[in-house]
């Protein structure tokens, strides 16, 4: 029996396990793909405090080797959902339950991609899911946007004021974006809005270096030239497994108080998987150690 089972170990579930070992709390850490989450795949990290540049890759090690330094268990096995008995929980999984007094959800989330041949070649390469995390990187240089919600206007906003050009590209005629955001991008000299416009295909061997773009409504094909692409058309969370357990919002996020209590009393939630409305690394990390003091408050 297990103090705490966590599902996820990128950096939100792989801090909640290192704040419970430090309480003396006998832990398990389960993970069906990469340890790390997103942040292993970013080739440069500049916005953690303290720490002015990091491999995402070597950042994710450490802390894996810390957390098993200090007493983890880990197993690498898909998670089907959780079981709640009298006064302790089941996870299923893949290799069989186990059980635990209680659990922390960080399974993150996935992002929506375009499902354009080639697009997992430029992962790292010129395709980024987070303008203020690496957008900094392409100062003065040419940037595109993909999508037509808040997220895809804001971020094209704000590299408006990094970058020497921003192109911004919607399927659609109209933005979902609120109003007063999309008419701020359209008073902005540098970005260049495309509607009614997809991207069929990538330019560039091993690095993006342009896009061709199809314009649905005049069939017209166009090349632009860019050093990134951000796709901004949503993400995915994987929480409809514990749909039964726990409340989640219309878009599938958990929704959780404060101290990331979920509605079900012992499970926790923690990271890009809540209902939050800024993830980062930074936030990730703070909600795994606010999920793990919790649910030692709730042990104990």
């Amino acid at each position: 029996m297990y103090d705490s089972i966590i599902v996820g170990a990128g950096p939100a579930g792989m801090t909640a396990a290192l704040y419970l070992l430090r309480s003396g709390k006998k832990v398990l850490l389960l993970e069906s793909d990469s340890f790390g989450g997103q942040i292993a795949s970013a080739p440069n990290v500049e916005n953690y405090p303290g720490i002015p540049h990091m491999d995402g890759s070597d950042f994710a090690d450490k802390l894996l080797s810390q957390v098993t330094d200090f007493g983890a268990d880990i197993d690498v096995t898909r998670v089907g959902g959780i079981i709640k008995k009298d006064d302790f929980f089941d996870v299923i999984t893949e290799n069989g339950p186990v059980s635990g007094k209680t659990v922390i959800i960080a399974v993150g989330v996935k992002h929506r991609t375009l499902g354009i041949e080639g697009e997992n070649n430029y992962y790292g390469k010129g395709i980024s899911f987070c303008a203020v995390c690496d957008g900094p990187f392409y100062k003065g240089k040419v940037a595109a946007i993909v999508g037509g919600g808040n997220s895809a206007v804001q971020e094209a906003l704000y590299l408006s004021d990094i970058c020497a050009n921003v192109h911004l590209i919607h399927r659609r005629d109209s933005f979902r974006a609120e109003k007063s955001l999309v008419e701020n991008a359209k008073n902005k000299d540098n970005i260049i809005i495309h509607t009614d416009s997809v991207i069929s295909s990538f330019i560039g061997e091993n690095q993006i270096k342009g896009l061709t773009i199809l314009n649905k409504r005049t069939s017209e094909v166009t090349d632009i030239t860019c050093d990134v692409l951000f796709e901004a058309i949503g993400r995915i969370p994987e929480n409809n497994i514990f749909s039964d357990l726990i409340e989640l919002d219309g878009d599938g996020y958990v929704i959780a108080k404060e101290n990331c209590a979920t509605s079900c009393p012992g499970i926790f939630v923690a990271g890009d998987c809540r209902q939050k409305n800024i993830r980062q690394l930074t936030t990730a990390v703070a909600d795994g150690s606010t999920a793990a003091l919790a649910a030692v408050d709730f042990l104990n």
